[in-house]
């Protein structure tokens, strides 16, 4: 489990390697929903040692960073993503939303700074 927000969501992590591996081939991001007792997968990522994921949440909102290697010159690549849980509804940001390990959005008229935090 990687934390609750606030008395609704749960968010958590499920990891899946195959016979004999040393680490998660992949895992997958969901929400649990205190209120209808509902799962929401809401994204899949490799772990095949050179990816790299965080996340961290606000209210009902949950930002998350699917990054990895990009190409053959090894530069790191940034996919950040903004979901609303109470829809469902995910938005790309631009990197230009991400401060030093924060995401910066407006939403709804007010700003949120979503602290990100790595996936150990």
């Amino acid at each position: 489990m990687l934390g609750a927000t606030g008395n609704r969501w749960i968010v958590y992590v499920e990891s899946w390697a195959g016979y004999g591996m040393n680490q998660p081939a992949t895992n997958q991001l969901f929400a649990y929903d205190q209120r209808t007792g509902r799962q929401r997968l809401l994204t899949s990522f490799p772990l095949f040692g050179g990816s790299f994921f965080s996340e961290g949440t606000a209210g009902r909102y949950l930002a998350y960073d699917k990054s990895g290697v990009a190409g053959n010159a090894g530069g790191i690549s940034q996919s950040v993503w903004l979901i609303d849980l109470a829809t469902g509804q995910p938005t790309h940001l631009p990197t230009s939303d991400v401060t030093g390990n924060a995401v910066h959005v407006k939403e709804g008229g007010r700003l949120l700074v979503i602290p990100l935090h790595p996936l150990a």
